[in-house]
């Protein structure tokens, strides 16, 4: 103990130069945008270093059963075939967008997840270097990771959908009755699908999928089943429990997702007041 307090006394100097630094940014960052701004992209960039380390380190003792997860969930993306070629949905889609979208993909990997909070967020190996921008979807190979927030050159901040914040725009696979998928705060399985009409037909084990009314998914991404019905309220329509397919907590190699018509989309969009 009297070691510590002597090396502490003899380097007082540096370690009262230290905490004023800290107090100092902490003032910076509740004070100023700015710099609260550029405070977020350091943050975002050492935790991604870090927890990339740690990923890495995990990953040398998986690395077959990576490899054998990563053929499983091409096989299953290129069968689908979500992305190079209409759905077959999407003639029941009224969509005001149009009847299909033009998408690349951006490989990546999950290295940070949090479920256990109630607005929660992945980071992703992949940033403004490798083409990712603000308000992308990333999907796995069965089912929605999220939405891009936050960019760095090397990492990406995703909105996940356990995050009570955000709502996906869904459907079921055999209607066309479309409403709001969110996440309730509870299992990271369990999310709800709103406003569906009364009229519609809905059967427990139903599948739900994106509806494609956004530019951050296309029609036809497998989300989950209908795991139970409540009758529909004064207002007429359903509230109906999705159990996922696959939830944000396993995922682990995903697919960032650039529309190629966004930009002109929200164009119209804006232009006509939408």
């Amino acid at each position: 103990m009297q070691r510590i307090i002597n090396a502490l006394l003899a380097f007082k100097n540096d370690v009262l130069y230290i905490v004023l630094m800290l107090f100092s940014i902490i003032f910076l960052s509740q004070r100023s945008y700015f710099h609260q701004a550029q405070i977020d992209k350091i943050s975002l960039y050492l935790t991604g270093h870090i927890h990339e380390t740690k990923n890495n380190l995990m990953r040398y003792f998986q690395l077959r059963h990576e490899i054998e997860n990563l053929i499983q969930e091409n096989q299953i993306l290129k069968s689908k075939n979500l992305l190079i070629k209409e759905s077959e949905l999407t003639s029941q889609s009224n969509s005001p967008f149009g009847n299909s979208f033009n998408f690349s993909i951006i490989n990546s990997r999950v290295i940070n997840n949090s479920h256990h909070k109630k607005r929660n967020f992945a980071l992703i190996n992949k940033g403004s270097n490798d083409g990712v921008e603000i308000e992308m979807g990333v999907i796995g190979a069965n089912g929605i990771l999220g939405i891009v927030n936050q960019i760095s050159p090397n990492y990406a901040s995703v909105i996940s959908i356990l995050n009570l914040d955000l709502g996906i725009n869904a459907r079921l696979k055999n209607s066309p009755s479309f409403g709001t998928l969110r996440w309730i705060g509870k299992s990271p399985y369990k999310m709800q699908l709103n406003d569906i009409v009364a009229t519609t037909n809905v059967a427990l084990g139903d599948t739900v999928v994106s509806s494609g009314r956004s530019t951050y998914f296309p029609i036809g991404v497998s989300l989950g089943t209908i795991t139970d019905i409540e009758k529909p309220n004064t207002q007429g329509y359903y509230a109906l429990e999705v159990t996922l397919f696959t939830s944000p907590v396993e995922m682990e190699n995903v697919y960032i997702l650039k529309n190629t018509d966004r930009e002109e989309i929200k164009s119209l969009i804006e232009n006509n007041g939408q």
